[in-house]
C-alpha cells in the first residue's frame, strides 16, 4: 500500500507515492482547471534534457522561474507538483534501487521546494 509524503509548509504541497515495491510517479494532468497546468506533457517534453543532467536539484531556481515565465499564474504548490511530475520518471530512469530513486526525488523535491518558499 503506498504511503505519501507530504511537502510544503503548513499544507499538502505535492505527495510522492511510495511502496515496499516501486516507486509510483504522478501522471501529467491534462485536463484545465484551477490547480493543474496547461499542456503539461509538452512543457515536460521540453524540460526532459534539464531535468537529465547530474546534480539537477542543484538546478532547482532555474527549473522554477522556466515553469513560472510558462505559467505566470501558477501558484507555487502547483509548481511543486509540476516540476515532481516532470522528474520522477527520470529518476526512475537512473536510480539502480527503488531506495535510489525514492531518495533522487526526494532530494529534487526538496530542491525545488526550497526554491519555492
Amino acid at each position: 500500500m503506498p504511503r505519501f509524503r507530504f511537502l510544503g509548509p503548513g499544507f499538502a504541497a505535492a505527495a510522492i507515492a511510495t511502496s515496499a515495491v516501486a516507486l509510483e510517479c504522478p501522471r501529467p494532468q491534462s485536463v484545465a482547471k484551477p490547480g493543474v497546468l496547461e499542456d503539461p506533457e509538452a512543457t515536460i517534453a521540453a524540460m526532459a534534457p534539464a531535468l537529465s543532467v547530474p546534480g539537477v536539484a542543484q538546478r532547482a531556481p532555474e527549473l522554477v522561474a522556466r515553469v513560472r515565465a510558462r505559467y505566470p499564474a501558477a501558484q507555487s504548490p502547483e509548481i511543486v507538483n509540476f516540476l515532481i511530475t516532470a522528474y520522477c520518471p527520470v529518476a526512475v530512469a537512473q536510480g539502480a534501487t527503488d531506495a535510489d530513486r525514492q531518495a533522487l526525488v526526494e532530494t529534487f523535491a526538496t530542491a525545488v521546494t526550497q526554491a519555492l518558499y
